[in-house]
C-alpha cells in the first residue's frame, strides 16, 4: 500500500510503532522498496521542524507527545504497526492512544497486527473503534451484545459488522510473497527424579486445596 501511494504521488506517509521496532519497520516496510525514510525523534525534530518529504516512521510516545503537530498534517496514509496496542483504547487511563487517535481523527489509516485479539473480544471493539467509533457505538453497548456469543446469528452478525474495516490475512494466503521458515518441533522425554516428582504432587495438592488463599478463584 505504501508503493502505491508513494507511485500516484500521495508521499505524505506516517509509521507509527513501538519504539525498538522502528529499525526494523523502516527497513521491512520502506527499505525494500527504496522509499526514502526517516526516524523522527524528539531532539532532532525539535531542532529541525519541516513539511514531510519522506515517509515518517515514529513511536507511539512520539506520536502522543507532538499531537498537535501531527494532527496539522494533511496525511494521506497512516499505518500503524503493532496496532494490538491501541486495543485498549476505551480504557480511560490509556492517555497516549486516545492523544494519538484524535491527532489522527480526519486521516486514512490502516492498522496492522498479528494478534488483536488476547482472550476478550473487547480488544476488538477497541480497534475498531480506533478507526471508526460508530461501528460499534460505545464500549457498553459493544459488552452487551458481543460479550458472550450464544448463538450462530449473533457471531455471523459480528462479522458482518466487521467486514468493511477489518481483513484477515491467512499465511497460506501470502507464500507466493514470503518465504516462511519451516519450524520442525523436537520432542525431548524428560523423566523427574523423585524428589521432582514429590515436589509436584505436593504443589498440586496445595493448589487443589477448597480453602486456598494465596490465590484468588479466578486463578
Amino acid at each position: 500500500m505504501i508503493p502505491q501511494k508513494w507511485t500516484e504521488g500521495k508521499k505524505r506517509i506516517l509509521i507509527i510503532g513501538p519504539v525498538e521496532p522502528s529499525k526494523a519497520v523502516e527497513s521491512g516496510a520502506v527499505g525494500e522498496v527504496f522509499i526514502p525514510s526517516v526516524i523522527l525523534e524528539t531532539k532532532p525534530y525539535n531542532a529541525d521542524k519541516r513539511n514531510p518529504c519522506e515517509v515518517i516512521i515514529c513511536s507511539y510516545n512520539f506520536a502522543a507527545n507532538k499531537d498537535e503537530d501531527v494532527m496539522m498534517v494533511p496525511w494521506d496514509l497512516v499505518v500503524i504497526d503493532e496496532a494490538h496496542m491501541l486495543r485498549n483504547i476505551y480504557k480511560t487511563s490509556n492517555k497516549i492512544v486516545k492523544k494519538i487517535k484524535i491527532a489522527l481523527a480526519n486521516s486514512t489509516k490502516v492498522l496492522l497486527t498479528a494478534t488483536p485479539l488476547q482472550n476478550f473480544l473487547i480488544g476488538l471493539y477497541g480497534l475498531v473503534s480506533f478507526i471508526d467509533e460508530y461501528v460499534f457505538g460505545d464500549a457498553k453497548s459493544f459488552r452487551a451484545q458481543y460479550a458472550r456469543i450464544s448463538s450462530q446469528a449473533i457471531f455471523d452478525q459480528l462479522k458482518a459488522r466487521l467486514m468493511p474495516v477489518c481483513h484477515r490475512t491467512l499465511r497460506r494466503q501470502v507464500l507466493e510473497y514470503i518465504r516462511y521458515t519451516n519450524c520442525v518441533p523436537i520432542t525431548q522425554e524428560f523423566v523427574p527424579s523423585q524428589d521432582e516428582q514429590d515436589l509436584y504432587d505436593m504443589v498440586s495438592n496445595y493448589l487443589q486445596r477448597a480453602n486456598l488463599q494465596a490465590l484468588s478463584t479466578s486463578q
